[in-house]
């Protein structure tokens, strides 16, 4: 009997995790943040670090900024391997997008230090756009060189392109300052 309530008990979660998701996918967005929210209630290992995340997407695409940020704090307070990297890099770009560029910056960092193969190399991306947007641009080289390094198959063409195309914007200003500063 002991062994029927556990499986009973583990699967309530995923089936309200599954329920959530349905809602999400459905435009029902209270149920689904009700059903994420008793998910991560459960404390489940598995179901309320991956509720928490999906709570935090779908609170950020509906602008519940704040909000957003808790879920995700919570996915990465509980340092789960899959979710808690993914999160903090969601996080990295919400600050980012609220103009929080040094909590963007220690999120990305963070996403980074995580060497989850996916978060990891766009996190790196990032930051070099980050740096590159805050004219840090010996940073941004770093971080692109970084990603270029992770061999991440998308993230790492990209960040070839991001590397070359800041150095042909840095040669031409320093031609143009060359050029202007010339009697």
């Amino acid at each position: 009997q002991d062994a029927d309530q556990r499986r009973a008990t583990e699967a309530e979660p995923w089936a309200t995790f599954h329920r959530g998701s349905i809602f999400d996918r459905q435009g029902e967005y209270d149920l689904a943040e009700e059903a994420y929210q008793q998910v991560i209630a459960s404390g489940h290992p598995e179901a309320a670090p991956r509720a928490a995340f999906n709570l935090g997407l779908m609170l950020d695409k509906q602008g519940e900024y704040d909000l957003a940020e808790e879920a995700y704090q919570q996915a990465i307070d509980s340092k789960h391997a899959e979710w808690a990297p993914k999160a903090v890099f969601n996080l990295g770009m919400l600050f980012e997008n609220r103009g929080e560029y040094e909590q963007a910056e220690e999120a990305y960092q963070q996403a980074i230090d995580s060497k989850h193969p996916d978060a990891a190399p766009k996190a790196m991306l990032n930051l070099g756009v980050l740096f590159e947007q805050m004219g840090e641009y010996e940073q941004a080289k770093e971080s692109y060189q970084q990603a270029i390094d992770s061999r991440h198959p998308e993230v790492a063409p990209e960040a070839v392109g991001n590397f070359l195309g800041l150095l042909r914007r840095l040669t031409a200003r320093e031609s143009s300052d060359k050029e202007s500063s010339e009697p």
